[in-house]
């Protein structure tokens, strides 16, 4: 019942039964009411609320002060040496000098040149999860998401100039690095892990890539069955 004809009924003395609207918003916003709104809402939604808290909790913790061979490094420069020395020395640079030998495999159907489309990139920026973090280019997913419709078709002659040229522009190539704490004493260098957010149009690109390359595989029948990933 609209606020209206509830007073226009409670002014000829009708009989009313309904709640006025006013009123449930007033029983609404008491504190006893809204918690145990909230408290539902959380029940009913668990998975998407922790998702929430994680992405909030995340940089809610900076890193102030690191332990490194039994010295403590406070200044912000210091701590971003520290960590990017510690992260270099996990990675394993390839040894290009002692590669497998590939087998020979009969191609049916060579790879074709790859043609970026309106329509799949469209879809693709609406399937964009808005919640996520900007990149280098401070092109936020959101902004993306929203706009699709009229960022579709430039987008698309972007991506496009990029295949034919075989070139990436440098904003899709740079990442922020961010150390995320894993467990453990927050001073110890060893209980951080890298995180590198990228840019979000750049990653749009290279699912249209890695879909025709996969489809190509699939269709000549060159993925193994012993072959996984993570």
């Amino acid at each position: 019942m609209s606020r209206k004809l509830y007073l226009k009924r409670r002014s000829i003395g009708a009989n009313i039964n309904v709640t006025p609207p006013m009123k449930t918003m007033r029983n609404l916003n008491k504190p006893g009411i809204k918690l145990g709104i909230a408290r539902e809402s959380i029940r009913q939604n668990m998975k998407r609320n922790m998702n929430y808290a994680s992405a909030r909790n995340l940089g809610r913790h900076s890193v102030t002060e690191l332990l490194v061979n039994g010295n403590i490094v406070s200044t912000p420069n210091d701590i971003a040496a520290e960590l990017s020395r510690q992260f270099k020395s996990a990675f394993t640079p390839p040894d290009d000098a002692h590669l497998p030998e590939a087998p020979e495999y009969s191609i049916e159907e060579p790879m074709q040149k790859i043609t970026v489309v309106a329509f799949g990139v469209k879809r693709r920026l609406k399937l964009l999860n808005p919640n996520k973090s900007v990149g280098p280019d401070e092109v936020h997913p959101r902004v993306l998401k929203e706009a699709h419709t009229e960022i579709a078709l430039p987008l698309t002659s972007m991506f496009q100039k990029s295949v034919d040229t075989k070139q990436i522009p440098q904003d899709w190539r740079n990442a922020n690095a961010t150390p995320v704490h894993k467990g453990g004493s927050r001073n110890s260098i060893s209980n951080y892990r890298l995180i590198s957010l990228t840019s979000v149009a750049g990653k749009i690109l290279e699912g249209i890539v890695n879909t025709r390359i996969v489809e190509n595989l699939t269709t000549n029948e060159l993925l193994n069955d012993s072959q996984h990933g993570f």
